[in-house]
């Protein structure tokens, strides 16, 4: 970019600033020239790059090393088209936003000391937090005689919108008024404790009948199906922790990571299109993992055969399976029926005593006329 160059300012009215904030937390990072750069690219709607240079007073290099800086961290996108240049603001992260990243925090600490830092840091509260919740209050309501209770992982990103639409569309669902739906799912994500691909799985087996989503029955599919958790058959001691990282991970994902530690070809678009087929045909994500594990841990198999899922899978749909405990109690019960049959095939039956007796064809003919001489007399008696 030569100074000659044409370039416009986008989004000035869209971004925010806060003084403070800037001052604070970006200036040390950036430096005066790339500061100063960005409060005036706030002001300045188009214009030559030699206007900039001139009223920052600074030469060629350094506006496009301020440039660099400022697009590193996410101020400014810069978008060549030809003879001209376009320059997108974009809002700073407010403060507690900026510390919490612990990418940024590490940077500014390098340029004003981890002492400098720790007085940045925002002051910690003391007590108990009896903070609310966005879900405790809004949208999510279930009866109070249908009250859930979940662990949600606290640490973990609410909701990944971005794949559920993705499955979505290839599912063929639609929202019914996006703005209100997302919403919805965004407070079931956070109250259920649940992830973008269990939605989805909600969304798939209630949807109404034009393919549009139903949070209202995705959240009263979900609160029946925790009700009847204590219903559930208990888990093997042996079986627990592979119960509980299959309600956490979806199947490609748990596919990938069980390869990665037992070997197999990653990314087999084979058994993706498998995994796929399974959930279009309502098999739940845990029993899927369950599934997985079963083929390739247990029967020792390098991949995921159609036949042989799609004949397993077969069983469980017909008889109900939807949990990962359920799938665990039919792998057992398949078991205890292989045990039975080999342990009968292995027993020797006893002979009963009367085949061990001569027969009379066994008989010397002294014996054999003696006999018959005998049965005549007594048919003589008669």
């Amino acid at each position: 970019m030569t100074p000659g160059v044409r370039f416009h300012v986008l989004n000035r009215e869209a971004s925010s600033f806060d003084g403070r904030t800037f001052a604070k937390l970006y200036l040390p990072i950036l430096g005066k020239t790339a500061a100063g750069l960005y409060q005036l690219l706030r002001v300045t709607t188009s214009g030559r790059l030699s206007n900039l240079i001139d009223a920052l007073n600074v030469g060629q290099p350094a506006l496009l090393r301020a440039l660099d800086k400022l697009s590193a961290l996410g101020l400014v996108q810069v978008f060549e088209d030809g003879p001209s240049v376009s320059f997108a603001l974009k809002s700073h992260k407010s403060y507690e936003a900026f510390l919490s990243d612990v990418l940024l925090r590490n940077l500014l600490a390098t340029k004003i000391g981890e002492t400098a830092l720790k007085n940045l840091l925002p002051e910690k509260p003391k007590g108990h937090d009896v903070s609310k919740r966005f879900s405790d209050v809004f949208l999510v309501d279930t009866p109070e005689s249908e009250e859930v209770a979940v662990e949600a992982d606290a640490t973990s990103e609410i909701f990944d919108l971005a794949s559920f639409k993705e499955r979505m569309t290839k599912l063929n669902l639609r929202f019914s008024r996006e703005s209100v739906d997302v919403t919805h799912l965004y407070s079931m994500a956070e109250k259920f404790g649940l992830d973008w691909f269990e939605l989805v799985q909600l969304a798939q087996e209630t949807a109404n009948v034009d393919q549009t989503i139903n949070t209202k029955a995705m959240i009263a599919r979900f609160v029946n199906r925790q009700n009847t958790q204590n219903d559930r058959p208990s888990v093997p001691s042996a079986y627990k922790e592979l119960v509980s990282l299959s309600k956490k991970v979806a199947p490609i994902a748990f596919l990938s990571q069980l390869k990665k530690e037992i070997g197999g070809i990653q990314n087999d678009a084979s058994e993706r299109y498998l995994l796929s087929n399974l959930t279009d045909n309502h098999m739940t994500a845990e029993v899927q993992n369950i599934l997985i594990h079963y083929i390739l841990v247990q029967q020792g198999r390098g991949s995921l055969s159609a036949k042989y899922v799609n004949s397993i899978a077969g069983q469980w749909l017909r008889s109900g399976v939807t949990t990962a405990e359920e799938a665990v109690q039919a792998i057992e019960d398949f078991n205890a029926r292989i045990r039975r049959t080999k342990t009968e095939q292995k027993v020797v039956k006893k002979a009963p005593d009367w085949e061990n007796e001569r027969t009379t064809s066994d008989w010397s003919p002294e014996e054999q006329a003696r006999f018959i001489a005998e049965r005549q007399k007594a048919r003589k008696d008669k």
